[in-house]
Parts: structure tokens; C-alpha cells; sequence
């Protein structure tokens, strides 16, 4: 048994597929932490714009696109037409011949009145869109709201459990989980 690693021993690292270069790697979850109302969710629908773009980067960053564009938005704080105000300003959705707005094709969205919990039967359903769309973006806004039904608050370490519960029912589904909190999480 060794004493650990050392200068003699080789080290053998993996760079990670990326979805955003250095900041969001692909298939995993990712936590995106920083203070209230500083633009998390916008800077989450912009990722989403430059994924299903085809451009090349985002916040000077490489981006890898989206084929097919795939995309679930949990988005349970928030009304539909405050989401189709953003998503529309990102260029993610239009409005038809009829004047009614339309997602970009690739986008699923759950907004306020219309998501659902994240218990057993949720994470079942969450784990059928994504076998059904293996490599999509997932993205959930946010976690307060989205944890609300479990009468767990997100600076409690039993939201530890249903976290887990999500992350095990995305492995081998290659979908990437981008997660916000609506404020910085306190350790306690």
C-alpha cells in the first residue's frame, strides 16, 4: 500500500468532454452558484442559444453544439410568459402566423403551474425524457422551487438525497444537468 502520490508516480488524467470549455462538462451535474439576481437564469437560457445556434463559443468560451438540439428547462418559479419573454429575447422562440409564441424545436419547458415534483415518480419520469433524449441539457431553475414539494429547503443537507436520486437516474444517459440555486448555498 502506498503512502500516496509522489513526484516519481505517473498521473493519468482525462480532459472532459466539454459542453462549455472549462466551465459545464458534458453528462454530469453542475451546480451553478452566485448571489441572487445576478443573471444565472439568463446566462443559462444564453448557453442554450449559442448550444442551439451552432455557434462556436459563448462568453468566449468554446461551446460544443447541440445535434440534435435537446433541451428540458425546469423552471417551476416562474410563469410561462415571463420564460417565453426570455427565451424569445435569446431567439429561442417566435411567434407564429396565428401570433402565438412557439419554442425553438429541441426545447421542453416545465414552467410555473406545469412541473413536477421531484419525488419518485418524478425522478422516473426525468429519467424517461432523458433516456428518450440521451445527451440533452437539463437545465433546473431553480432548486428551491424545484425541491419545494419535499418541504426540503436547498441549504439542507437532505437535499443531499433527491440530488443524488437525479444524478443517479441521468447516469448512462449522457445528459448534462445544469442545476441553480436562486441564492448562494450556506454550508451548515
Amino acid at each position: 500500500m502506498g503512502l500516496g502520490v509522489t513526484a516519481a508516480d505517473p498521473i493519468v488524467t482525462n480532459e472532459p468532454d466539454w459542453l462549455l470549455e472549462g466551465v459545464v462538462p458534458r453528462g454530469v451535474l453542475t451546480l451553478m452558484v452566485a448571489p441572487p439576481k445576478v443573471g444565472k437564469t439568463r446566462l443559462a437560457v444564453g448557453l442554450v442559444a449559442a448550444l442551439l445556434g451552432k455557434k462556436g463559443s459563448f462568453i468566449d468560451r468554446a461551446v460544443t453544439p447541440m445535434t440534435p438540439p435537446q433541451v428540458i428547462i425546469f423552471g417551476p418559479d416562474m410563469p410561462e410568459a415571463v420564460w417565453m419573454t426570455m427565451l424569445g429575447k435569446a431567439g429561442l422562440c417566435q411567434r407564429d402566423h396565428e401570433g402565438n409564441e412557439r419554442l425553438q424545436a429541441g426545447i421542453t419547458l416545465f414552467h410555473e403551474g406545469n412541473c413536477f415534483p421531484p419525488h419518485q415518480n418524478g425522478i422516473d419520469a426525468i429519467r424517461r425524457m432523458a433516456l428518450a433524449q440521451p445527451g440533452s441539457l437539463m437545465i433546473v431553475d431553480t432548486l428551491h422551487s424545484f425541491f419545494c414539494p419535499l418541504r426540503i429547503g436547498e441549504s439542507s443537507v437532505k437535499v443531499a438525497e433527491p440530488l443524488r436520486a437525479l444524478s443517479k437516474a441521468l447516469l448512462g444517459t449522457n445528459t448534462t444537468g445544469l442545476l441553480l440555486p436562486p441564492r448562494q448555498l450556506r454550508h451548515r
